[in-house]
């Protein structure tokens, strides 16, 4: 059990990588600011059955219009029984080209939550917020992607996306993006996407 410390990073990675399971983080503070030339994340997790995040401050900054990194605030993959729980995330990050060519979650890379091939998966009460900082004509950016889960609940969250589009930019974003799910309840969610 991870409680109650902050985390700074300004360098490419993982700010924190789980792959055990079991793992519950409660109370984190995580600030990243980082380039993004590498794959940068804000929590990174991979076959971490029975984690729980809950109530972390999470603030994710990286990458700009020449990244080929995948950066993803947070990123959970082939993980059953998870919940992420009131948790605030704060996202800046480019919209880039999708990656047509590689598979779920990695054809976006820049996300603030992605999940993939989990099951028994609870994200509700955060707050998430997934703001661009740069991007070209047509470039995409996801608040949350959501790749081939099964039985999922995203409930009674707050996903919030911006883009100053007042140049004329057109952009494709997506607050909630959903892909080969196979049981899911979407409930009580409040979703901005403000291009001003």
């Amino acid at each position: 059990r991870l409680t109650d410390f902050e985390v700074v990073r300004t360098i490419d990675g993982a700010a924190i990588d789980v792959k055990a399971d079991d793992v519950t983080i409660d109370g984190v503070t995580i600030d990243v600011n980082a380039k993004g030339v590498n794959d940068t994340f804000a929590i990174r997790a991979f076959e971490s059955n029975g984690l729980q995040l809950v109530n972390n401050d999470i603030t994710f900054n990286a990458g700009n219009i020449s990244s080929t990194a995948t950066l993803h605030a947070i990123d959970i993959r082939n993980s059953n029984n998870v919940k992420v729980k009131k948790n605030n995330i704060n996202a800046k990050l480019p919209a880039l080209t999708a990656v047509w060519t590689a598979y779920g979650i990695d054809q976006d890379h820049p996300l603030a939550v992605g999940i993939q091939g989990c099951e028994n998966v609870t994200f509700a009460g955060n707050d998430v917020v997934a703001n661009v900082k740069e991007g070209n004509y047509y470039d995409t950016l996801d608040t949350m992607m959501v790749y081939g889960v099964t039985n999922i609940e995203i409930a009674d969250n707050k996903f919030t996306e911006t883009a100053n589009t007042a140049d004329g930019l057109v952009l494709c974003l997506y607050a909630l993006d959903l892909y080969s799910i196979n049981g899911a309840t979407v409930s009580g969610n409040d979703i901005l996407v403000d291009t001003t």
